[in-house]
Parts: C-alpha cells; structure tokens; sequence
C-alpha cells in the first residue's frame, strides 16, 4: 500500500513539473514576438541583361518627418545590407548614391510623388526578436540603376592597308525620345553621356565613307564601341569607281588638247575648192 501510494505520488510530480515546463515554453514564444526595433533590409543594382547584384555605398537614411533632419544615416555594405533603428515614430526612407536612381522597391514601401522619398507601411509592427526584414520574396528593399552612362570608342578606316583614326566623324545616338551627338577627335576617339535603362543605335558618318550603323548599344555596359568606316564605292564609266572615271576622263582632255593644238598649228588652206595641208617647209624662188 504504501507503495502504490509512493508512486501516486511520483506521477503527480511528474505531472506537475510537464505542465510548468509547457508553461515557461509557451511564455518564451510569447516573448520572441516583440515591437519593431529595427529594419533589416539589402540594396541591389539592377545592370541591363544581367541579374540584379549587391550593391556597395548607398546612403540610407530614415526620416520621422520630411521637415526635420534625418533620424539616422547607414550606408549599405559589400552585401548590399544594411539595418536602421525603428519606433513608432519614423515613417519614411531614402535611399541614394550619386550616379543612381531607384527603379523598384518592396511592397512595404510607398513612393510619395515623384520624389525619392518612401513611406514605409509594415505590415505587421511586431516581429521574432524585434527585427523586421524589410524586403518581399525576391529578398530585395530597394532595387538602382544607373542615371547616366556614356558610350565611346574609336572610328578608323583603311588607307592602303593601314588602320588610321577618322577625325570629325559625326556620331548619333537614337533611342525613342533620346537623340544625341558627338564628333570623334584627331585620335578617332569619342564619348558622349546619355541616359542609360535602354539600348541605343549609334550610326556614323563622315564624308567620303560610308555611314555606320551599330545598333542596341548599352552605355551601362561600360563597354568600347569602335567602328571601322570603307570608302564610298563610286561606279563610273566602264564599272570603274570615281577615282579612275575622272583620271580617264584628264587623259582624254589631254590627247584632245593636243591635237587641237597640232590642227592650229598646220591650219589647212583651201586652194581650188579644195582643203590642202600644206606641211612643206617654204621655198624661196630661184631668181633667174
């Protein structure tokens, strides 16, 4: 009996003890759920034709009120991350870089106008230790790209099989509403600035060489565009280009001069009705 009893006893202490450690656990997961603290949340570059990477540098900055000076101001690190203080009262976010301009962000975030500024909107303002990831599935705050790009390179053509830079060729580049212009150098060296998030076509010309067209030019590519011009192919007369049509042309001119010049010079003379070339030297008669 007094066994039985003994271990009455021992399951109710085993009961009992089930139950407080169910209770701490419970009270623990209640304790990982806790106010916002901070904002966790990566910056990436988005580079044409390629997938979006880290991006380095950019000035993060919180605000409470547009009117007042910024909350705080991080910087992005190699990894694109980046982690800003959070209460109740901060509202908006920037995120700049000199050279770079937003091109999309997370859901939690709300552009206001056409500024640079964003209203951040949490979805849920209690997070597991009190750190909100600011980004959506594709793991991404905010994604940049580049405002202004340049593109450039080299104009040559051949001259008796030798490469030489073309000096003063006019470049154009041509993309929807962009049309801009450039001439090369004495180097056949040229750049121009344009903006980038599209592809232009860059067309060349200068005279006596044939245009050049180089179509869906990236500048934010960062990559040399040279062109290589030939000479414009003239057709003349006997399928001969320009060059040899005008020195046939000189050497038929010459051959008709000359022979102008050798008639006015042994003029014929009309004796009877008849045109008679006298070449004879002149005799002087014998005096009898």
């Amino acid at each position: 009996m007094k066994r039985q009893f003994l271990l009455a006893l021992l399951g109710f202490a085993l009961l009992f003890s089930g139950v407080a450690i169910s209770a701490e656990d419970a009270s623990a997961d209640d304790g990982a759920q806790s106010p916002v603290a901070s904002l966790h949340g990566y910056v990436h570059e988005i580079p044409p034709q390629e997938n979006h990477r880290a991006l380095e540098g950019v000035s993060v900055k919180t605000w409470a009120s547009l009117d007042q000076d910024p909350l705080q101001e991080v910087t992005s690190t190699d990894n694109g991350s980046f982690t800003v203080r959070y209460d109740a009262s901060l509202r908006y976010i920037t995120f700049t870089l000199e050279g770079y301009s937003v091109q999309s962000y997370c859901s939690e975030l709300v552009r206001l106008g056409d500024s640079n500024v964003y209203e951040i909107v949490l979805k849920d303002e209690t997070e597991t230790e009190g750190v909100h990831e600011l980004y959506d599935d594709y793991g991404v705050t905010a994604l940049l790209a580049r405002t202004n790009g340049t593109i450039f390179g080299t104009v040559t053509t051949m001259i008796e099989n030798r490469v030489v830079p073309v000096e003063g060729a006019l470049i154009t580049i041509v993309s929807g509403q962009y049309n801009l212009t450039g001439t090369s150098n004495n180097a056949g060296h040229y750049h121009i600035d344009c903006p980038t998030g599209t592809t232009y076509d860059v067309t060349v010309t200068k005279g006596g060489l044939e245009d050049v067209t180089v179509s869906n030019v990236d500048p934010s590519l960062n990559m040399t565009t040279n062109v290589q011009m030939v000479q414009k192919s003239h057709i003349g007369v006997l399928g001969m280009d320009m060059a040899h049509t005008l020195a046939l042309f000189g050497l038929l001119i010459s051959v008709l001069v000359a022979l102008f010049g050798i008639y006015m010079a042994r003029k014929p003379e009309k004796e009877n009705g008849i045109y008679v070339l006298n070449d004879l030297p002149e005799t002087k008669s014998k005096k009898k």
